[in-house]
């Protein structure tokens, strides 16, 4: 028993002094001699370690991260109904910055009605529109003219490609007929070309546009150039524009059924079967000046017939139809001057009782008629009445008739009886 004490007290030894030369010191106990401190920030942990004079850790103590210190909340990019908006703050400790994303407002939808578009203004469909970012199903209808046959259904202007323009030495253009097309039935001289008024009409400029049947003078013509619509045979109205200042010489002569003339310039004076002003009143059966009160025309069509109503009276101005064998309607009184002028198609005409006048020039240069029936209602033949007409072999005038005026039957020659 001895010895095991003896055996035990040894190994203990010896253990301790293995212990003491693994420790590199002499023998004793670990206090703290010192601190060291790795503070903590926003977001890293810190630490307490106490070391023995030996350099042992003796403390190891962690201390939590503190948390960033934000300020408030501030907007950068507000939100909108079609893109996210942002928003940050800031640590005050380091400044780290913390962004946030704001999510898309809603549309605030407004509706907005149809607006027809017109010649001169866009228009548009029904469309939504958002008042807080300006979304919208807008979509623009041009201005655009509606043009049919030539000229505009709703504001009555003329196509440009009928026209021909010239630039002239104070800014303005001048206006004549593209002589490469047929002129429509209704012309209307343009207000502007390229947004440059168009202020004359040039010489020479609609001369033989035998298609024309109604004329617009443009809001800014001042003069109509000398025998600008001569020759425009089937010229039947004519509007003048206020602008108007000067009509030069025989501007209109040879529009030999010009019956109806609405003059609204203030700045002349246009008189019923006057030469004056380019002849534009010479065949005129009634005249609007600016200070009378144009009711609308009074020029009608009825099969083909173009008739001129004055009160009771109903006088043939034109036929535009296809028939060669004519039966005129029973209602006319008169027939008008060059009514029937150069329609070399016609092979008949019976003239329908109660039409009393026939005027100057009324059957011109009808070469095809054959036969002319003249009712004991007529008492007046005009000058040239059927001058030309050589496909004539005999006619009968009735005891009714009391004139018959200068080479009414001139060129007649095959009239024998």
């Amino acid at each position: 028993m001895k010895r095991q004490k003896i055996l035990i007290v040894v190994v203990l030894s010896f253990l301790f002094a293995l212990c003491i030369s693994l420790c590199g010191c002499n023998a004793h106990l670990h206090n703290v001699a010192y601190y060291e401190n790795v503070a903590p920030t926003c977001t890293q942990k810190g630490k307490t370690i106490g070391y023995c004079e030996c350099g042992q850790v003796v403390v190891n103590t962690e201390i939590a991260a503190k948390g960033h210190f934000f300020s408030e909340w501030q907007q950068t990019i507000a939100p909108t109904c079609s893109y996210k908006g942002k928003q940050i703050r800031t640590c005050s400790v380091c400044n780290a910055i913390d962004v946030q994303m704001i999510d898309m407002l809603e549309h605030d939808i407004e509706r907005r009605y149809a607006k027809a578009p017109t010649c001169d203004e866009s228009g548009w469909n029904d469309y939504e529109f958002c008042r807080n970012c300006g979304y919208t199903t807008f979509e623009e209808i041009p201005a655009e003219h509606r043009f049919e046959n030539g000229a505009c259904a709703v504001c009555e202007a003329t196509d440009y490609k009928y026209f021909t323009f010239r630039l002239l030495d104070d800014g303005t253009y001048s206006v004549s007929a593209n002589k490469k097309l047929p002129m429509p039935y209704k012309l209307v001289i343009p207000d502007t070309y390229g947004g440059v008024a168009v202020t004359r009409i040039g010489k020479l400029a609609f001369e033989d546009c035998g298609n024309i049947g109604m004329l617009k003078i443009g809001a800014n013509v001042k003069v109509i150039g000398e025998q600008a619509f001569f020759g425009c045979s089937n010229l039947m109205l004519v509007e003048i524009s206020k602008s108007v200042t000067n009509i030069e010489f025989s501007a209109f002569s040879g529009c030999y059924r010009l019956v109806e003339v609405v003059n609204k310039s203030p700045l002349i004076t246009v008189k019923k079967g006057d030469k004056s002003n380019g002849g534009v009143g010479g065949y005129a059966l009634d005249v609007y000046n600016s200070a009378d009160n144009f009711m609308g025309t009074k020029i009608s069509s009825d099969n083909g017939y173009i008739i001129y109503t004055e009160g009771q009276e109903k006088i043939l101005v034109d036929y535009k139809g296809e028939d060669t064998d004519l039966t005129l309607p029973t209602y006319l009184t008169s027939i008008n001057s060059s009514a029937l002028y150069n329609h070399g198609n016609l092979n008949s005409v019976k003239i329908s009782n109660g039409v009393t006048h026939i005027g100057e020039r009324a059957f011109y240069g009808c070469s095809g008629l054959v036969s002319i029936e003249i009712p004991n209602s007529v008492t007046h033949i005009g000058e040239r009445a059927f001058y030309g007409c050589s496909g004539l072999v005999s006619i009968e005038i009735p005891n009714s008739v009391t004139h018959i005026g200068e080479r009414a039957f001139y060129g007649c020659s095959g009239l024998v009886s």
